[in-house]
Formats: structure tokens, C-alpha cells, sequence
């Protein structure tokens, strides 16, 4: 004779979701505060509906630019607010100071390493999420085996450092040690004829909108998703109004050089924008 176990009450499973985090991750986690993404949207998809010390979130790039390397570089801004340096550990040559510093970044608390192999890079994100005095690491890691991963969850909780790392499309697929994975994708513009740029009275697309889903989480948010439209020209993301029609970012636009974008552009931030988004020909030319 079989017998069946009733479903169990929403209260009884939000105790059981506690005590599994508290088991997960145990000692002072609860006490560290929650800080913003800058990005309220963003901040709804993560558990505690933000960044909190000792949390790992990767930034899965669907695709050459998605805009993945944005939101968490934005993200930097509210973190140092809380005190501690900024490591930005950079092997590829993703990260491009002058745009950072367009979009709020104190560059005097920033520390950029550059490791030139794939082992000196995994080594300097473990030792950076060690250090207690370390608020946040940026990465751009492409390939990071399980045990690696836990050392780093790990690290983290110990020191209450944030792990931001930003992942090719590839790690979709893979097992993961963070505690949210989001897949940042491009959001497709209504066809638009091709534009010429012509003199200075002609105005290039200052916005532009990109997808945020939920791919993993452990709040229980997967598969949630907001748009997002970026202004390069005020610094402002917002979440998008349903059926507002903004630009595609333009090829043209990232194959600009400096002195031709600074004619077309009223703003410091939309021209170091551009320039943090130019392809990777050009940042290896």
C-alpha cells in the first residue's frame, strides 16, 4: 500500500529555502548589505534583489556585442561606494578606462592586472577574491573547471568580495558555481534604412536596447527576463517601455575614429562608449 505526501504550504517552503541558504552559505553572509546593480531591472532578476558580499554572478555574452561587459562594469560604480578596491582582471584587453570612467568609475580605486596566460589569469581572480580589502573583481575567464569555480565561491564567501564575471556564449552550457547567470543579449531593431553620415548636423543613435534573462538562479528566477534600453549619451539604463522603438546599435557608429565620433557627439561618455565597444580587430590593431 503507497501512501502520497501532501504538497507541502508556501510557508513551510520559504522555511526550507532558509534553511538550505543558511546551510549553503553559512557564518555572517546574512549581515553584509545588499548594494544595486545601478540597474533596478537587473536588480529584481538577482537573489537578495542585488549584490551582496561573497556573491559570484556571471554575464553570459550571447554573441560579439551583446553589451555583456556594461552592466557589470556599471555595476562597479555602486560598489565602491562601499569601500574596498576594484580589481579588473583583464587578459583579453576588454576593459578600456576611458569608458569606465565616462560611466562613473573612480579609476584611482581601480586595479587593472593584465596576466598573460590563461594560469596567471585563473590565479589572480583567486587571489584578488581572497583579499578582505577587495569589494568587487571584474573577469573575463573562458573556461573555468568545477573545482576552480568552487575555490572561487569559496574565496568569496571568506572575504565578501563580488565576483563579475563575464562569459562567452559557450558557458551556457556549463556547470556553475554563481549564485545567478544571466545571458545578455542584443535585442533586434525594426529594420531601419542604412544611414550616411553626412556633416555635423546629422545625429547618430544615442540608445540602444539589450535582453537580460535569468539562465540560473538561486532566488528561483530562471527564465525571468527584462529589455533594457541604454542612453550612451546621458549614462542612463532603464528598463524599456513595451513597444518603444529605439535604434540598433549601428556598425558604422563602433568603426568610428576618435576625432570623426567627437564631431558627431555633444558628450565625453557617448564617445568613450563607443570606443569601449569597438571590435576586436580594432583593439588588436
Amino acid at each position: 500500500m503507497t501512501t502520497t505526501t501532501p504538497p507541502l504550504r508556501p510557508a513551510e517552503l520559504s522555511r526550507l529555502k532558509g534553511l538550505v541558504e543558511r546551510f549553503e552559505h553559512p557564518g555572517h553572509r546574512e549581515a553584509r548589505p545588499t548594494l544595486s546593480t545601478g540597474v533596478a531591472a537587473v536588480d529584481r532578476l538577482l537573489p537578495h534583489r542585488g549584490l551582496r558580499g561573497g556573491m559570484l554572478v556571471e554575464w553570459v555574452a550571447d554573441g560579439p556585442g551583446s553589451g555583456a561587459s556594461l552592466l557589470p562594469t556599471v555595476a562597479l560604480k555602486n560598489l565602491q561606494r562601499g569601500g574596498g578596491a576594484i580589481v579588473v582582471v583583464d587578459r583579453r584587453g576588454n576593459f578600456y578606462p576611458p569608458a569606465a570612467s565616462a560611466w562613473g568609475i573612480d579609476l584611482a580605486q581601480t586595479i587593472v592586472l593584465r596576466p598573460t596566460s590563461e594560469a596567471d589569469e585563473l590565479w589572480a581572480i583567486d587571489q584578488t577574491l581572497r583579499c578582505p580589502d577587495v569589494a568587487a573583481v571584474l573577469a573575463w575567464p573562458h573556461e573555468i573547471d568545477g573545482f576552480t569555480f568552487r575555490r572561487w565561491q569559496l574565496a568569496a564567501e571568506a572575504s565578501g568580495a563580488i565576483g563579475l564575471f563575464v562569459r562567452p556564449a559557450s558557458a551556457e552550457r556549463e556547470p556553475t558555481w554563481a549564485a545567478a547567470r544571466l545571458l545578455v543579449s542584443p535585442r533586434p531593431a525594426m529594420e531601419m534604412p542604412a544611414m550616411e553620415i553626412k556633416e555635423e548636423e546629422d545625429e547618430l543613435p544615442s540608445s540602444w536596447k539589450l535582453c537580460v534573462t535569468v539562465l540560473r538562479s538561486r532566488g528561483g528566477r530562471a527564465h525571468q527576463s527584462v529589455e533594457l534600453e541604454v542612453d550612451e549619451q546621458t549614462g542612463n539604463i532603464h528598463e524599456a517601455a513595451p513597444h518603444e522603438t529605439t535604434h540598433p546599435r549601428p556598425t558604422h557608429y563602433q568603426m568610428l575614429d576618435g576625432q570623426t565620433l567627437h564631431k558627431h557627439q555633444a558628450g565625453d561618455r557617448r564617445l568613450a562608449a563607443s570606443l569601449a565597444h569597438r571590435t576586436h580587430h580594432e583593439q588588436t590593431a
